[in-house]
Protein backbone atom coordinates (compact mmCIF):
# COMPACT_ATOMS: atom_id res chain seq x y z
CA UNK A 1 0.00 0.00 0.00
CA UNK A 2 2.86 2.40 0.84
CA UNK A 3 4.51 1.68 -2.53
CA UNK A 4 1.24 2.42 -4.37
CA UNK A 5 0.78 5.67 -2.45
CA UNK A 6 4.31 6.84 -3.22
CA UNK A 7 4.01 5.80 -6.87
CA UNK A 8 0.72 7.69 -7.15
CA UNK A 9 2.35 10.85 -5.77
CA UNK A 10 5.29 10.52 -8.17
CA UNK A 11 3.02 10.07 -11.19
CA UNK A 12 0.88 13.02 -10.12
CA UNK A 13 4.00 15.20 -9.78
CA UNK A 14 5.24 14.12 -13.23
CA UNK A 15 1.92 14.65 -15.01
CA UNK A 16 2.43 18.36 -15.56
CA UNK A 17 5.99 17.89 -16.85
CA UNK A 18 4.92 15.14 -19.25
CA UNK A 19 2.10 17.30 -20.61
CA UNK A 20 4.49 20.23 -21.03
CA UNK A 21 7.03 18.06 -22.89
CA UNK A 22 4.28 16.83 -25.19
CA UNK A 23 2.88 20.37 -25.60
CA UNK A 24 -0.47 19.13 -24.36
CA UNK A 25 -1.31 22.22 -22.33
CA UNK A 26 -2.14 22.40 -18.62
CA UNK A 27 -5.81 21.45 -18.97
CA UNK A 28 -7.10 17.89 -19.34
CA UNK A 29 -10.76 17.30 -20.19
CA UNK A 30 -12.86 14.53 -18.68
CA UNK A 31 -15.96 15.96 -20.33
CA UNK A 32 -15.92 18.58 -23.08
CA UNK A 33 -18.66 21.14 -23.63
CA UNK A 34 -18.04 24.07 -25.98
CA UNK A 35 -18.96 26.66 -23.37
CA UNK A 36 -20.93 27.07 -20.15
CA UNK A 37 -22.06 30.17 -18.25
CA UNK A 38 -23.13 30.23 -14.64
CA UNK A 39 -22.83 31.62 -11.15
CA UNK A 40 -19.31 31.28 -9.72
CA UNK A 41 -18.73 29.18 -6.62
CA UNK A 42 -15.39 28.19 -5.05
CA UNK A 43 -15.41 25.17 -2.76
CA UNK A 44 -13.06 22.66 -1.17
CA UNK A 45 -14.92 19.59 -2.45
CA UNK A 46 -18.35 18.44 -3.64
CA UNK A 47 -19.35 16.65 -0.44
CA UNK A 48 -21.37 19.54 0.96
CA UNK A 49 -23.62 19.74 -2.12
CA UNK A 50 -24.27 16.04 -2.70
CA UNK A 51 -27.99 15.38 -2.99
CA UNK A 52 -28.83 19.05 -3.62
CA UNK A 53 -29.88 20.91 -6.78
CA UNK A 54 -29.57 24.48 -8.09
CA UNK A 55 -32.19 26.66 -9.76
CA UNK A 56 -29.57 28.59 -11.73
CA UNK A 57 -26.52 27.24 -13.61
CA UNK A 58 -23.35 26.98 -11.54
CA UNK A 59 -19.66 27.18 -12.48
CA UNK A 60 -17.59 25.53 -9.75
CA UNK A 61 -13.92 25.85 -8.86
CA UNK A 62 -13.31 22.75 -6.71
CA UNK A 63 -9.99 22.15 -4.93
CA UNK A 64 -10.40 18.40 -4.45
CA UNK A 65 -12.31 15.73 -6.36
CA UNK A 66 -12.15 12.05 -5.44
CA UNK A 67 -13.91 10.67 -8.51
CA UNK A 68 -16.90 9.00 -6.83
CA UNK A 69 -19.06 12.12 -6.47
CA UNK A 70 -22.37 12.78 -8.18
CA UNK A 71 -22.97 16.07 -10.00
CA UNK A 72 -26.06 17.85 -8.66
CA UNK A 73 -28.56 19.25 -11.18
CA UNK A 74 -27.77 22.85 -12.10
CA UNK A 75 -23.99 22.54 -12.35
CA UNK A 76 -22.73 23.33 -15.86
CA UNK A 77 -18.95 23.39 -15.36
CA UNK A 78 -16.40 22.06 -12.84
CA UNK A 79 -12.76 23.13 -12.85
CA UNK A 80 -10.31 21.42 -10.48
CA UNK A 81 -6.59 20.85 -9.89
CA UNK A 82 -7.36 17.19 -9.11
CA UNK A 83 -6.71 14.62 -11.78
CA UNK A 84 -9.98 13.09 -13.01
CA UNK A 85 -10.04 9.70 -14.72
CA UNK A 86 -12.33 9.74 -17.75
CA UNK A 87 -13.78 6.41 -16.57
CA UNK A 88 -14.39 7.61 -13.01
CA UNK A 89 -17.95 7.93 -11.72
CA UNK A 90 -17.87 11.71 -11.90
CA UNK A 91 -16.30 11.67 -15.37
CA UNK A 92 -19.08 9.47 -16.73
CA UNK A 93 -21.73 11.55 -14.95
CA UNK A 94 -20.26 14.76 -16.43
CA UNK A 95 -20.48 13.44 -19.99
CA UNK A 96 -23.99 12.08 -19.48
CA UNK A 97 -25.16 15.39 -17.98
CA UNK A 98 -23.29 17.56 -20.53
CA UNK A 99 -21.18 19.22 -17.83
CA UNK A 100 -17.77 20.67 -18.69
CA UNK A 101 -15.27 18.92 -16.38
CA UNK A 102 -11.60 19.84 -16.64
CA UNK A 103 -8.43 19.28 -14.56
CA UNK A 104 -5.63 21.84 -14.37
CA UNK A 105 -2.14 20.32 -14.02
CA UNK A 106 -0.57 23.61 -12.94
CA UNK A 107 -1.44 24.58 -9.35
CA UNK A 108 -0.22 28.15 -9.90
CA UNK A 109 -2.41 28.71 -12.93
CA UNK A 110 -5.45 27.25 -11.17
CA UNK A 111 -4.87 29.37 -8.08
CA UNK A 112 -4.52 32.52 -10.22
CA UNK A 113 -7.70 31.62 -12.11
CA UNK A 114 -9.63 31.22 -8.86
CA UNK A 115 -8.29 34.55 -7.60
CA UNK A 116 -9.22 36.35 -10.81
CA UNK A 117 -12.78 35.02 -10.87
CA UNK A 118 -13.65 34.71 -7.19
CA UNK A 119 -15.06 38.23 -7.15
CA UNK A 120 -17.22 37.71 -10.23
CA UNK A 121 -20.88 36.89 -9.85
CA UNK A 122 -21.01 35.04 -13.15
CA UNK A 123 -18.37 33.48 -15.40
CA UNK A 124 -18.23 31.91 -18.83
CA UNK A 125 -16.04 28.83 -19.26
CA UNK A 126 -15.10 27.90 -22.81
CA UNK A 127 -12.66 25.79 -24.80
CA UNK A 128 -10.27 27.40 -27.26
CA UNK A 129 -9.05 25.93 -30.54
CA UNK A 130 -6.45 23.82 -28.69
CA UNK A 131 -9.05 22.42 -26.27
CA UNK A 132 -7.65 24.47 -23.40
CA UNK A 133 -9.94 26.15 -20.88
CA UNK A 134 -10.63 29.88 -20.86
CA UNK A 135 -12.62 31.70 -18.18
CA UNK A 136 -13.98 35.22 -18.36
CA UNK A 137 -16.43 37.32 -16.39
CA UNK A 138 -19.99 37.28 -17.64
CA UNK A 139 -22.85 39.68 -17.14
CA UNK A 140 -25.87 38.62 -15.11
CA UNK A 141 -27.91 39.13 -18.26
CA UNK A 142 -25.89 36.52 -20.15
CA UNK A 143 -28.12 33.72 -21.41
CA UNK A 144 -28.21 30.75 -19.07
CA UNK A 145 -30.05 27.56 -19.93
CA UNK A 146 -32.77 26.70 -17.41
CA UNK A 147 -31.93 23.80 -15.15
CA UNK A 148 -34.24 20.84 -14.86
CA UNK A 149 -34.28 18.73 -11.73
CA UNK A 150 -33.44 15.10 -12.21
CA UNK A 151 -36.47 13.03 -13.14
CA UNK A 152 -37.78 10.67 -10.50
CA UNK A 153 -36.65 7.09 -10.98
CA UNK A 154 -39.02 4.22 -10.30
CA UNK A 155 -37.34 0.95 -9.41
CA UNK A 156 -38.84 -2.32 -10.55
CA UNK A 157 -40.33 -4.20 -7.62
CA UNK A 158 -37.96 -7.05 -6.67
CA UNK A 159 -39.07 -10.63 -6.18
CA UNK A 160 -38.59 -11.16 -2.44
CA UNK A 161 -40.09 -14.65 -2.31
CA UNK A 162 -36.80 -16.60 -2.79
CA UNK A 163 -35.23 -14.68 0.11
CA UNK A 164 -38.15 -15.65 2.34
CA UNK A 165 -37.72 -19.33 1.51
CA UNK A 166 -33.93 -19.66 1.75
CA UNK A 167 -30.90 -17.60 2.64
CA UNK A 168 -28.60 -18.74 -0.17
CA UNK A 169 -29.22 -19.62 -3.83
CA UNK A 170 -27.14 -21.84 -6.13
CA UNK A 171 -26.13 -20.35 -9.47
CA UNK A 172 -28.51 -22.77 -11.19
CA UNK A 173 -31.33 -21.01 -9.30
CA UNK A 174 -30.34 -17.47 -10.28
CA UNK A 175 -33.27 -15.62 -11.82
CA UNK A 176 -34.12 -12.08 -12.88
CA UNK A 177 -35.97 -10.12 -10.24
CA UNK A 178 -34.47 -11.68 -7.12
CA UNK A 179 -30.80 -10.82 -7.80
CA UNK A 180 -28.78 -8.02 -9.35
CA UNK A 181 -27.73 -7.75 -12.98
CA UNK A 182 -24.26 -9.26 -12.58
CA UNK A 183 -25.70 -12.46 -11.08
CA UNK A 184 -28.39 -12.86 -13.72
CA UNK A 185 -25.98 -12.06 -16.55
CA UNK A 186 -23.63 -14.78 -15.30
CA UNK A 187 -26.52 -17.19 -15.51
CA UNK A 188 -27.14 -16.16 -19.13
CA UNK A 189 -23.50 -16.92 -19.91
CA UNK A 190 -24.02 -20.49 -18.69
CA UNK A 191 -26.59 -21.19 -21.40
CA UNK A 192 -25.42 -23.49 -24.23
CA UNK A 193 -25.63 -20.80 -26.92
CA UNK A 194 -23.46 -18.44 -24.83
CA UNK A 195 -20.94 -21.19 -24.04
CA UNK A 196 -20.63 -21.92 -27.75
CA UNK A 197 -19.71 -18.29 -28.41
CA UNK A 198 -17.28 -18.07 -25.50
CA UNK A 199 -15.42 -21.22 -26.38
CA UNK A 200 -14.03 -23.99 -24.21
CA UNK A 201 -11.11 -21.88 -22.94
CA UNK A 202 -13.34 -19.38 -21.13
CA UNK A 203 -14.38 -20.56 -17.68
CA UNK A 204 -17.03 -18.94 -15.49
CA UNK A 205 -16.56 -18.56 -11.73
CA UNK A 206 -18.53 -20.74 -9.33
CA UNK A 207 -21.16 -18.57 -7.68
CA UNK A 208 -23.79 -18.55 -4.95
CA UNK A 209 -25.89 -15.58 -3.85
CA UNK A 210 -28.02 -14.16 -1.07
CA UNK A 211 -31.10 -12.81 -2.88
CA UNK A 212 -33.13 -9.66 -2.30
CA UNK A 213 -34.99 -9.74 0.99
CA UNK A 214 -32.44 -11.75 2.98
CA UNK A 215 -31.11 -8.65 4.74
CA UNK A 216 -34.63 -7.69 5.82
CA UNK A 217 -35.23 -11.27 6.96
CA UNK A 218 -32.03 -11.29 9.01
CA UNK A 219 -32.84 -7.88 10.48
CA UNK A 220 -36.28 -9.14 11.52
CA UNK A 221 -34.75 -12.12 13.38
CA UNK A 222 -35.31 -11.99 17.14
CA UNK A 223 -31.57 -11.72 17.80
CA UNK A 224 -31.49 -8.42 15.87
CA UNK A 225 -34.42 -6.54 17.40
CA UNK A 226 -32.10 -3.98 19.01
CA UNK A 227 -30.20 -3.49 15.74
CA UNK A 228 -33.46 -2.97 13.87
CA UNK A 229 -34.52 -0.31 16.36
CA UNK A 230 -31.20 1.52 16.09
CA UNK A 231 -31.30 1.58 12.29
CA UNK A 232 -34.87 2.89 12.26
CA UNK A 233 -33.94 5.76 14.57
CA UNK A 234 -30.81 6.60 12.59
CA UNK A 235 -32.69 6.56 9.28
CA UNK A 236 -35.30 8.91 10.76
CA UNK A 237 -32.45 11.23 11.80
CA UNK A 238 -31.27 11.76 8.19
CA UNK A 239 -31.94 15.43 7.49
CA UNK A 240 -30.60 16.01 3.97
CA UNK A 241 -27.60 18.06 5.13
CA UNK A 242 -24.47 16.18 3.95
CA UNK A 243 -22.23 17.39 6.79
CA UNK A 244 -24.65 16.00 9.40
CA UNK A 245 -25.80 12.98 7.43
CA UNK A 246 -22.22 11.75 6.88
CA UNK A 247 -22.00 11.04 10.62
CA UNK A 248 -25.39 9.34 10.72
CA UNK A 249 -24.65 7.21 7.66
CA UNK A 250 -21.36 6.07 9.15
CA UNK A 251 -23.20 5.07 12.32
CA UNK A 252 -25.70 3.06 10.25
CA UNK A 253 -22.91 1.22 8.44
CA UNK A 254 -21.12 0.58 11.73
CA UNK A 255 -24.28 -0.85 13.32
CA UNK A 256 -24.86 -3.24 10.41
CA UNK A 257 -21.24 -4.42 10.21
CA UNK A 258 -20.56 -4.47 13.95
CA UNK A 259 -23.83 -5.55 15.57
CA UNK A 260 -25.99 -7.51 13.12
CA UNK A 261 -26.13 -11.21 14.08
CA UNK A 262 -26.39 -14.08 11.62
CA UNK A 263 -29.15 -16.65 12.16
CA UNK A 264 -27.48 -20.10 12.57
CA UNK A 265 -29.18 -21.39 9.42
CA UNK A 266 -27.55 -18.75 7.24
CA UNK A 267 -24.00 -20.04 7.61
CA UNK A 268 -25.03 -23.69 7.27
CA UNK A 269 -26.86 -22.84 4.03
CA UNK A 270 -23.87 -20.85 2.78
CA UNK A 271 -21.46 -23.73 3.45
CA UNK A 272 -23.78 -26.24 1.79
CA UNK A 273 -24.28 -24.03 -1.28
CA UNK A 274 -20.56 -23.28 -1.67
CA UNK A 275 -19.76 -26.98 -1.38
CA UNK A 276 -22.34 -27.84 -4.03
CA UNK A 277 -20.88 -25.11 -6.27
CA UNK A 278 -17.46 -26.73 -5.97
CA UNK A 279 -15.72 -23.98 -4.02
CA UNK A 280 -12.78 -24.91 -1.74
CA UNK A 281 -13.86 -25.74 1.81
CA UNK A 282 -11.40 -23.22 3.23
CA UNK A 283 -13.43 -20.32 1.84
CA UNK A 284 -16.25 -20.79 4.35
CA UNK A 285 -14.33 -22.13 7.37
CA UNK A 286 -14.34 -18.76 9.11
CA UNK A 287 -18.06 -18.09 9.47
CA UNK A 288 -17.44 -14.72 11.15
CA UNK A 289 -15.29 -13.47 8.28
CA UNK A 290 -17.87 -14.68 5.75
CA UNK A 291 -20.68 -12.85 7.47
CA UNK A 292 -18.55 -9.71 7.89
CA UNK A 293 -18.05 -9.63 4.11
CA UNK A 294 -21.79 -10.08 3.53
CA UNK A 295 -22.64 -7.34 6.03
CA UNK A 296 -20.24 -4.95 4.32
CA UNK A 297 -22.26 -5.32 1.11
CA UNK A 298 -25.55 -4.74 2.93
CA UNK A 299 -24.08 -1.71 4.71
CA UNK A 300 -23.09 -0.13 1.39
CA UNK A 301 -26.77 0.76 0.88
CA UNK A 302 -26.03 3.56 3.35
CA UNK A 303 -22.88 4.89 1.68
CA UNK A 304 -23.01 8.64 1.15
CA UNK A 305 -23.08 8.44 -2.64
CA UNK A 306 -25.84 5.82 -2.74
CA UNK A 307 -27.96 7.73 -0.21
CA UNK A 308 -27.58 11.10 -1.94
CA UNK A 309 -28.29 9.52 -5.34
CA UNK A 310 -31.56 8.08 -4.03
CA UNK A 311 -32.49 11.48 -2.64
CA UNK A 312 -31.69 13.23 -5.93
CA UNK A 313 -33.84 10.72 -7.86
CA UNK A 314 -36.67 10.67 -5.29
CA UNK A 315 -36.20 6.97 -4.56
CA UNK A 316 -37.45 5.91 -1.09
CA UNK A 317 -34.78 4.13 0.94
CA UNK A 318 -37.20 1.25 1.50
CA UNK A 319 -37.40 0.63 -2.26
CA UNK A 320 -33.76 -0.46 -2.48
CA UNK A 321 -32.92 -4.06 -1.59
CA UNK A 322 -29.42 -5.53 -1.57
CA UNK A 323 -28.45 -8.95 -2.89
CA UNK A 324 -24.97 -10.43 -2.36
CA UNK A 325 -23.06 -12.39 -5.01
CA UNK A 326 -20.42 -14.71 -3.49
CA UNK A 327 -17.48 -15.92 -5.59
CA UNK A 328 -13.96 -17.13 -5.01
CA UNK A 329 -11.40 -14.41 -5.75
CA UNK A 330 -9.15 -15.63 -8.55
CA UNK A 331 -5.64 -14.22 -8.87
CA UNK A 332 -5.34 -12.40 -12.17
CA UNK A 333 -2.67 -13.39 -14.70
CA UNK A 334 -1.44 -10.14 -16.25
Amino acid sequence: MLFRSVLSQILAALAGHVRAAGQLGVWELASSVESATGEVKVMEDLVAIQGTSFDTPQVLFVNKIGGMEDIPPGIVAILTPSGVDVLSHIGIRARNQKVLLASCHDAGIFSALVGANQGHKFAKVALDSTMQVTVEAAEASSPMAPTKAAAAVKLAAPDLSPGKAKYVMLDSEFATGCLGGKSTNLQLLRKPEAKALLGADVALPSSVALPFGVFERVLAHSSNSAVSGKLSKLEAALCGTPAKDEVTLQEMRDVIVGELQAPPELHSELVAACTTAGMPAGLTEDDEACFDAIKAVWASKWSARATYSRKACNIPHSSLHMAVLCQQVVAGDY
